[in-house]
């Protein structure tokens, strides 16, 4: 009986600390280093932004940002007018704005000259998860319209991934050449994950994966399908299609780097669509990120002078 007293008061005492230390973890996480809770599962994309958000988060700088987001989870402008020029971006957390404020995010350069812009950006993403978030608006864009596919290096690594932090998401394989799509799984696990810190910290110690430069390169087959399916869509309806990259330097094999940049550059070609190279065009600026890798407010502005330049002239 002893023994069996013991060991309730044992369970008791891990279950009141474990709660403790929760606890403490939260108040640390919000209110001193400021990063909130952003997403919440997704059976179509694996995760997605928290609907009606209004928080603020310190960035890698150590500088104060506030994310607000619509009833769909979209951060910044969300709806076009029937007679408006139409821009849709799709992409990850460069594209989201990650540690600025959304009227320093980059699109809002284009929106200065007229243009009504969709930002479509979500922290995490890769290509298949950004592309299939965008896929309901493309029959809002008429002929003229702009769609931006902006890819960062890591969106290779992403598209290998069934796994992303320790949450599910949408997959892709190539089967005989045809793609195949995988949805994702969202376990009781997965939900815990939204709920405590601790749990999510735990399961992402479980999510990272190594590949191999073949791995990548496959993906990158993946991401030739996925883009030119979508591209010749929206081309058919007069849509211009541009794919804008970036962060290929930071891909140590030097191979694999010059690779996957071919390989961007040739599937333009063959698509007949706008290739830019972000890097190529800020490599002659300073000071245009944060501590993190993403552009700062300065980086935004000059990516949405780029951009606006590559509109204007595809117009």
């Amino acid at each position: 009986m002893n023994f069996v007293i013991k060991l309730a008061m044992l369970i008791c005492s891990l279950c009141v600390s474990l709660v403790l230390a929760e606890g403490a973890a939260q108040v640390y996480v919000n209110h001193v280093v400021m990063q909130t809770k952003l997403f919440e599962p997704d059976s179509v994309l694996g995760w997605k932004m928290i609907s009606n958000l209004d928080t603020k988060r310190r960035n890698s700088d150590g500088e104060i940002w506030t994310i607000k987001t619509d009833e769909h989870g979209i951060r910044g402008n969300a709806r076009w007018e029937s007679n408006a020029r139409k821009v849709l971006i799709a992409g990850d957390s460069f594209a989201f704005g990650d540690g600025v404020n959304i009227e320093d995010r980059f699109d809002g350069v284009i929106e200065e000259k007229g243009y009504q812009v969709i930002t479509l950006g979500v922290i995490g993403y890769g290509s298949d998860q950004a592309l299939l978030m965008a896929r309901p608006y493309y029959e809002k864009l008429n002929a003229g319209d702009i769609f931006i596919i902006m890819t960062c290096y890591n969106d290779f690594w992403d598209l290998a991934k069934q796994w992303h932090s320790g949450r599910s998401k949408v997959w892709y394989e190539l089967i005989d050449e045809k793609l195949v799509k995988h949805d994702p799984v969202v376990t009781w696990s997965i939900k815990l994950r939204d709920k405590s810190y601790l749990w999510s910290k735990a399961s992402s110690l479980f999510g990272s994966e190594e590949f191999t430069p073949e791995q990548i390169l496959q993906a990158s087959r993946i991401y030739d399908s996925l883009v030119s399916a979508d591209a010749l869509e929206l081309k058919r309806k007069g849509v211009r299609v541009l794919l804008a990259y970036f962060g290929l330097g930071n891909i140590p094999e030097k191979l694999l780097r010059h690779q996957l940049e071919d390989n961007i550059n040739s599937l333009c070609e063959q698509l007949n669509i706008k290739c830019i190279s972000i890097d190529n065009k800020l490599s002659s600026q300073e000071n245009c990120f944060l501590k993190d890798g993403h552009w700062n407010k300065k980086g935004n502005y000059l990516v949405g002078k780029i951009l606006l330049d590559e509109i204007d002239q595809v117009q």
